[in-house]
């Protein structure tokens, strides 16, 4: 005759387990709101951009009521660095002073979130197309493929290919060089690639046909993949 196992679950262990679980992607909700409202609030400063993402546990935000508004309800809490002066400063832009800051803090989770991100650094500095750079760096080209599986409009496409031509102009590597490569072979499996293709500013479609350019001068197999965008 065989004995049947017992089998004693702790439910209180496991509420324990559940609970943490529970608190642990509340915070990340919270933080990722947080950081996104700072994106779209257009933050002055990286010091800004973290207070608001600490303080983002503090209490819900009422009905019109700013981050920026709560993080100042817990300054003294946080020590923030937030005052009169940096409230009225309305550059347009975070102005990160260290790139690596960026990857640490922004994740998006949909495509319109990373715009919302890329749209921060607008502009032609090398300051700002570093720091697109290294975002698109840290995010890799698994996420970046699953953001943008179903399509990338045309203006972020053209933005692509004006950074991809400047960072490889100024600085090419084989490593950066690989990165580009493998998005070039991603962007024509998206969805109306081709039109989008159609609608470029000029400008960009230089920008895309200089880029192929600069890979063909640097040893690299081009012709097959530079067939589907010009055909």
């Amino acid at each position: 005759m065989i004995e049947n196992d017992t089998f004693e679950i702790n439910l209180e262990k496991l509420q324990n387990q559940v609970d943490k679980e529970i608190l642990a992607e509340q915070k990340y909700l919270r933080e990722n709101d947080a950081k996104l409202r700072a994106v779209e609030q257009r933050v002055p400063t990286y010091d800004d951009f973290r207070q608001m993402v600490l303080a983002s546990h503090l209490k819900p935000l009422d009905k019109g009521e700013t981050l920026r508004d709560n993080m100042k309800k817990g300054a003294k809490v946080w020590n923030s660095v937030y005052s009169a002066d940096s409230k009225t400063k309305d550059t347009g832009s975070l102005n990160l002073d260290n790139a690596s800051n960026l990857s640490v803090d922004l994740n998006p989770k949909t495509n319109s979130e990373f715009t919302k991100i890329w749209k921060i650094f607008e502009g032609s500095t090398s300051e700002k197309e570093k720091l697109r750079w290294n975002f698109l760096k840290n995010l890799g080209i698994e996420k970046i493929s699953n953001l943008f599986k179903v399509e990338i409009n045309g203006e972020l496409l053209g933005n692509f290919f004006v950074l991809f031509e400047n960072i490889l102009k100024n600085e090419f590597s084989n490593e950066s060089a690989q990165f580009v490569m493998e998005l070039l072979n991603f962007f024509p499996k998206t969805g109306r690639f081709k039109l989008n293709m159609m609608f470029l500013k000029n400008d960009d479609v230089c920008a895309c046909k200089n880029l192929f350019e600069i890979l063909t001068k640097n040893g690299l197999s081009v012709e097959d993949l530079k067939k589907f965008y010009f055909d």
